[in-house]
């Protein structure tokens, strides 16, 4: 039998697809962890798919902090610890949640001495940025506590794009097969509840990807002036907006240009899985400043729309992120490589490059 971990739809989706086309024969149980967003509405669904054996939703690391985590390791007894305590795996399936894979890890191995450890993919993080490893002050408490820090137990990363890391080289590595068999879309559209009407984006050639820059990190970029640029040889028509799942409709930065053009407020349903609502992808153009949205449809489906990145062309992201830029290039440089069509993936380095690619578009 084999455990996951989620935090997030994304995660949701990637362990559903794990489990359907690597693991279908396998007994699993799945813990939805409720501290980045609340996923009992999932729970229902997930339920009546029938992939897993038991669901638990815990609510133990509201906020996995520093503090929380030196309590939970100290307490003698609450809920997750004494349901981990009695639980026989073979593998357990983590993700980008740092303290929280320690806990499960290290209560699941006292009785698992042979627990294989499983790091799934869950964005561009694991490709650029070193899996996270604790202070040497907690380092030292955990290990005069009895517990154990994940990221030196991981057996294998399983990737989309195992070949596009620029970091976490020393980890072996499983591909995931992209997905593309009716059976497992089919199963993936009733976990998520995907509408079966028109899409919204199917009209639009031109899907600009929006990121919270302001909201996540103070970083203010622009947008009404960017989209100005973008759009000056085009018509409004042909674009729609895909906001952040953080943003509102009606957020400021956008408040110039709402009149102008159509932007899609965010949903409870994931991109990955509205990707399968777009008709066309491949004849689609995805515009962001560096969203991972945009290659999404290449890892996860092995579909090839257009795109391209905006980020040499702010500089403020520029400034901000310049100690990581020579990953963040490689990387998108990676996907590129991966393109049956690489000429369909661009990043201009000015303006004047910009409106060449979209003039011959």
């Amino acid at each position: 039998m084999i455990a996951f971990l989620c935090a997030t739809p994304y995660q949701i989706f990637n362990v559903v697809n794990i489990k359907l086309s690597m693991y279908a024969d396998e007994p699993a149980d799945l813990y939805l962890l409720n501290f980045a967003t609340d996923l009992l509405s999932y729970r229902e669904s997930l339920q009546s798919s029938g992939l897993f054996e038991n669901i638990y939703m815990i609510d133990d690391f509201n906020n996995p902090s520093t503090n929380l985590v030196i309590s939970l390791c100290l307490k003698r007894h609450y809920p997750t610890k004494d349901l981990l305590t009695q639980k026989v795996y073979t593998a357990l399936f983590v993700t980008c949640m740092g303290f929280c894979n320690t806990i499960f890890y290290s209560f699941l191995s006292r009785n698992n001495p042979d627990l294989s450890l499983y790091y799934y993919d869950e964005g561009i993080g694991i490709y650029t940025t070193p899996i996270l490893n604790f202070s040497t002050k907690l380092n030292i408490f955990f290990l005069l506590t009895g517990f154990k820090n994940y990221a030196n137990y991981i057996n294998c990363l399983y990737l989309y794009l195992p070949d596009a890391r620029t970091t976490n080289l020393n980890y072996p590595t499983q591909k995931i097969s992209p997905v593309k068999s009716s059976s497992l879309i089919d199963q993936l559209r009733k976990v998520f509840t995907v509408p079966t009407e028109k899409s919204h984006y199917d009209t639009a050639k031109f899907i600009f990807l929006d990121q919270a820059f302001k909201k996540q990190i103070g970083l203010n970029i622009d947008y009404p002036l960017l989209l100005d640029q973008l759009t000056q040889n085009t018509s409004p028509q042909d674009w729609l907006i895909k906001a952040h799942p953080t943003r509102l409709k009606t957020d400021p930065e956008y408040s110039a240009v709402t009149s102008k053009f159509n932007i899609q407020a965010s949903n409870d349903i994931p991109w990955e899985i509205l990707l399968l609502n777009i008709k066309n992808i491949e004849n689609k153009v995805f515009i962001s400043v560096n969203s991972t949205a945009c290659v999404t449809a290449k890892m996860i489906y092995d579909k090839e729309p257009t795109v391209i990145l905006l980020y040499k062309l702010i500089p403020e992201y520029m400034h901000r992120f310049k100690s990581s830029l020579k990953e963040i290039d490689q990387f998108f440089s990676l996907v590129r490589a991966s393109y049956r069509e690489p000429s369909k993936f661009f990043i201009p380095n000015n303006y004047k490059e910009l409106q060449h690619f979209l003039q011959s578009i």
